[in-house]
């Protein structure tokens, strides 16, 4: 080969070479010959453990191999993160579910991902003030911070008219509160709560959750200008955050240790430790991949507004969640297209990898996010029964005690056993006895109301929720269950197998928790196994159980 067509291959090389860089890393940031790119992030509040993932990606170089220095900015009590990152004062922020007030009022911010699955905001009312409900708020002092807009969606969505509060400007410190200066405050449950059990002030807290506002909590967010003038360095920014994040959930007390030496010494280390055990619950990452936003969730937060007024109904989320694969912009190759014919053919080759591999990578995407969903089915979900699983048992019940104490309403528990289980698994093999689960479950299921919850403990061991039930209903509903399942039909081998169920009963308290309740439900079955089997046991407190009804 001559010379010439030696050269023309090196400079095509050179050119591959370049392009395929390029492509390979579609995420990293050209920093200037100063330095690393520099890039400022507005926090929601001062220096602790909610900003754990932030400081975990600075201090372990996540931030700096992506190219970003970057800088923390903490939130003051006069101006919004929203604001501050609208009027460029800081490229990206920290912000609630109430982003999607500021888009619908025409400001063009962009959520990126959602860090706490579930929002922290709670509203705190001292046990001593005598307020047992949220509507004994009325011509109350409160004091409601100003980004805690899902706050105000609750106490409407409750009928209560915000003109008929005493609203004050919140000071940001419990004292005020210890000191009855104040009856109520927005507050987190990550935060506040450990300050106040200092104090020795016992409260209640009220949840959006329990009146069906499940909110994202703290949302990364940027403008439509930053995605659409800096896309790569927004992907950068965001990968190495949730880095952070993945470590910082990781190693809890290596960060609290980072927070006090580096950042603040506000909080003690016990109240550190409070919020990093507390935020755990709120973030999910053991269900949930970190950062993970639910269009649908989103449309439904806006709904919720809507519905409530504080924001236009049908208002489009278009272009409102970030959506990490960017096409590429082609026309940047233009010149080299006229300059060269080989170099035509070199980009074409190249845009047709990258077109397949966009499509791979979609296609990636779309199956991981079916997998995510089936994931949460699944954590939700007993899969041999099909009911609910024991975690997602024990959540409605914590739910259903709440919703019993905000109105007022008896709850009552149920635990069912089936008797001599063992000896079916023994005798048929475990398949049989798989098929017992399933027929016994579906038989009690269809027995039980819409409103009634239904979940597998463990084993042969069920869990029942019988809500705005009292002792009598209860009863009744035990002893139809116990009925259904010894009248079953069930046949292995020729043989028919005759099934019976031992019930424990309990009422829960108005001091009750989910544990509390289900002990004296768990003695009162351990009683009816006692006491003969395929009987139902009633127990009101610890050691004390009565039979109401057997065979």
């Amino acid at each position: 080969m001559g010379g010439k067509g030696a050269a023309a291959l090196r400079r095509i090389g050179a050119i591959l070479l370049i392009l395929s860089a390029a492509l390979a890393a579609p995420c990293a940031v050209v920093a200037g010959e100063t330095g690393l790119d520099p890039v400022r992030l507005q926090l929601k509040w001062r220096h602790q453990f909610q900003f754990a993932g932030y400081y975990a990606a600075i201090a372990k170089g996540y931030y700096a191999s992506a190219g970003l220095r970057v800088e923390l900015i903490e939130a003051t009590d006069e101006e919004e993160p929203a604001r501050v990152v609208l009027r460029g004062a800081a490229e990206y922020g920290i912000a609630t579910s109430d982003l999607v007030l500021f888009r619908s009022q025409g400001d063009k911010v962009v959520a990126l991902v959602a860090i706490f699955q579930h929002s922290p905001l709670v509203l705190i009312v001292p046990r001593r003030s005598g307020i047992e409900h949220l509507h004994e708020l009325d011509g109350r002092r409160v004091m409601i911070e100003h980004h805690a807009a899902e706050l105000l969606a609750y106490i409407r969505q409750e009928g209560i008219r915000l003109e008929r509060l005493r609203m004050l400007p919140h000071n940001f410190d419990v004292k005020s509160l210890v000191a009855g200066e104040v009856d109520a405050i927005s507050a987190y449950s990550t935060d506040e709560p450990f300050l106040l059990q200092q104090a020795g002030l016992e409260f209640h807290a009220f949840s959006p959750r329990s009146g069906g506002i499940d909110f994202y909590g703290d949302t990364l967010f940027t403008t439509e200008a930053e995605v659409r003038r800096n896309p790569r360095r927004v992907a950068a920014f965001v990968d190495a955050t949730l880095k952070g994040w993945s470590y910082a959930l990781d190693h809890p007390q290596e960060i609290v240790d980072l927070i006090l030496s580096r950042y603040s010494q506000r909080h003690s280390r016990a109240h550190l430790l409070f919020e990093a055990e507390r935020t755990q619950r709120l973030i999910r990452h053991e269900l949930v991949e970190l950062g993970y936003m639910n269009p649908g969730r989103w449309r439904h937060i806006a709904e919720t507004y809507a519905e409530l007024k504080m924001m236009p109904a049908g208002f489009s989320l278009d272009g409102f969640l970030w959506r990490p694969v960017e096409r590429i912009d082609l026309t940047k190759f233009q010149v080299a297209i006229a300059a060269s014919v080989a170099v035509a053919l070199v980009i074409a080759l190249l845009t047709l990898r990258f077109y397949r591999l966009n499509v791979n990578l979609n296609r990636q995407i779309a199956q991981r996010e079916a997998l995510q969903a089936e994931l949460r089915r699944l954590a939700d979900v007993d899969v041999l029964t099909g009911i609910s699983s024991r975690r997602h048992f024990l959540e409605q019940f914590e739910q259903e005690i709440e919703r019993g104490r905000r109105y007022d309403r008896p709850l009552a528990v149920l635990m069912l056993d089936i008797d001599r289980f063992k000896s079916v698994n023994d005798s048929y093999g475990h398949a049989a006895g798989d098929e017992v689960l399933r027929r016994v479950c579906a038989a009690i299921r269809a027995e039980l109301r819409q409103s009634d919850h239904f979940g597998r403990l463990g084993g042969e061991e069920f869990g029942v929720l019988l809500p705005e039930t009292a002792r009598a209903g209860a009863v009744l509903t035990a002893e139809r269950l116990r009925q259904t399942v010894q009248a079953l039909e069930i046949v292995f081998e020729g043989q028919a197998v005759e099934l019976t169920i031992s019930v424990g009963a309990t009422q829960v308290g108005s001091e009750d928790d989910d544990s509390s309740a289900l002990a004296r439900a768990d003695h009162a079955l351990y009683a009816a196994k006692q006491g003969g089997r395929n009987c139902i046991m009633w127990q009101d407190e610890p050691g004390k159980s009565g039979a109401v009804a057997e065979a």
